[in-house]
């Protein structure tokens, strides 16, 4: 349709191939990314998808229900390029010039400002009546600006695991550098005592040793840092991929393979339709019109979290089918979710093509008795 071939022009134009997985990063590891949809070189009719870093902007909600945005300010800082020596190819010396990049979104226009200048070429009105912007949340927060990395609820075993293992460095570090120590004996601040092979002589009474710190609280040290390691690959199902599991039985495999797909296809539920907003935004950008947000033309799918058993899903079709619980098109849908049959099959379609197929073969079988019979 024309509207999958806008779609299609405008992940192209924003090689969303490849920044998809940045997209994804960020949005793991920091709980956010923004998706902008840009025009670029200025003209309405080629918007591209751009990722904007967690980190460089602000987005501003309205008051009534803290759910739409009004306002995104991004802002992004570089440094000019060093000057180069065209004839020797080496840098000139000198200091690297900073500089600012803004832009400013709202529900109309798009403002952006090098080091405080507008930049005319690349601001102006949209067209959209919305913000052409989503703020795409992995796990959801206390606000609607912000949220948490994937690997929430792992933090405080993460900060005791670092906190045992600084621990352990340092007593190392001390084993490694040990002082030396005197008892009824003051050394000079010249004596340079603590040279290799140098003599010291101290009177009778008096002691002088080196101060080793005691190992015997390591073994405690390591065991804490080992449960505090192991409690937090129990509480989180991604590490069903990190041999958490290698002893554990079928089950309970099973249940942490549930428990994975649960989280991120929860995830899922936010991130793809806020990506397909933004294509919608670039798509409305592109055609210059205005969005109408009760009519989401685009969704975006993505095979499943986890490849499915295939025995376990085929017995189970078997097991639904002897109970003819299912139709045979729920049936094809099912083999269809296993890839072995082409996903833009039409359910309903294959599977009359397939009783029609059977109805042949058994007329043809009851024929040829018949024909046996009469002779």
């Amino acid at each position: 349709s024309a509207l999958q071939a806008a779609a299609d022009a405008v992940w192209k134009r924003s090689d969303w191939a490849r920044w998809r997985g940045v997209w994804a990063k960020w949005c793991a590891n920091m709980g956010r990314a923004g998706i902008e949809a840009v025009r670029t070189d200025g003209r309405e009719d080629k918007t591209a998808l751009v990722v904007r870093d967690p980190r460089s902007y602000r987005v501003t909600y309205d008051q009534t229900t803290g759910s739409e945005i009004e306002r995104v300010v991004i802002s992004i800082t570089f440094w000019e390029p060093e000057q180069i020596d065209p004839a020797l190819g080496i840098l000139l010396a000198g200091e690297s010039v900073p500089h600012t990049y803004v832009r400013v979104l709202d529900r109309e226009n798009i403002a952006v400002y090098l080091d405080g200048d507008l930049v005319e070429e690349e601001s102006g009105p949209h067209r959209l009546g919305e913000v052409p912007f989503v703020n795409c949340i992995a796990l959801p927060h206390n606000d609607s600006e912000h949220g948490l990395w994937v690997g929430h609820g792992m933090d405080s075993a993460l900060a005791f695991y670092d906190s045992v293992q600084t621990q352990v460095g340092a007593i190392g570090n001390r084993f490694a550098d040990p002082q030396l120590v005197g008892r009824g004996v003051r050394f000079g601040e010249g004596s340079e005592v603590s040279r290799f092979g140098r003599m010291i002589g101290i009177p009778a009474e008096a002691t002088v040793s080196y101060l080793e710190p005691s190992f015997t609280q390591l073994q405690h040290l390591l065991a804490s840092a080992q449960e505090a390691r192991l409690a937090a690959r129990e509480s989180l199902p991604e590490f069903i991929f990190a041999g958490a599991g290698a002893n554990s039985s079928g089950e309970a495999l099973r249940l942490r393979a549930d428990a994975f797909v649960a989280k991120y296809v929860e995830i899922r539920s936010r991130l793809y339709p806020a990506l397909a907003r933004a294509t919608d935004y670039a798509t409305h950008m592109d055609a210059r019109t205005p969005y109408d947000r009760d009519s989401d033309r685009l969704t975006v799918d993505a095979d499943p979290v986890l490849r499915p058993d295939a025995a376990a899903e085929l017995a189970a079709l078997e097991s639904a089918d002897k109970l003819q619980a299912i139709s045979a098109a729920d049936k094809v849908r099912g083999v269809q979710r296993l890839g072995l049959i082409p996903a833009d099959v039409d359910p309903d379609a294959y599977a009359a093509e397939l009783e029609d197929r059977g109805a042949d073969r058994a007329l043809q079988f009851f024929g040829a008795a018949a024909r046996e019979g009469e002779e």
